[in-house]
């Protein structure tokens, strides 16, 4: 399908309208591990992973979930890096 010029900026403008209405959060999360534990610290976009040869759990990675679902306001518009702290 042809697009004309005027076209494509007009599809653009609206697509990015229309992500200014949809609260989003993007989760960064480490490798994977199946652990049975509930252990993470988050970090900002742009701010590194404390423990960069770490592995997080998929508990870990739900329980974040589950407080972005519960919690108002919490990550809303936000990129967070999940990580396993360093101890």
């Amino acid at each position: 399908m042809f697009v004309k010029g005027w076209e494509r900026k007009y599809i653009k403008n609206y697509e990015a309208n229309i992500a200014l209405l949809i609260d989003y959060t993007i989760i960064r999360a480490q490798w994977f591990s199946n652990a049975d534990e509930i252990d993470y610290e988050l970090t900002q976009k742009g701010e590194a992973f404390k423990n960069p040869s770490g592995r997080i759990s998929r508990k870990s990675i739900a329980d974040l979930i589950v407080k972005l679902c519960t919690t108002k306001d919490f990550g809303i518009g936000q990129s967070l890096g999940i990580n396993k702290p360093l101890r």
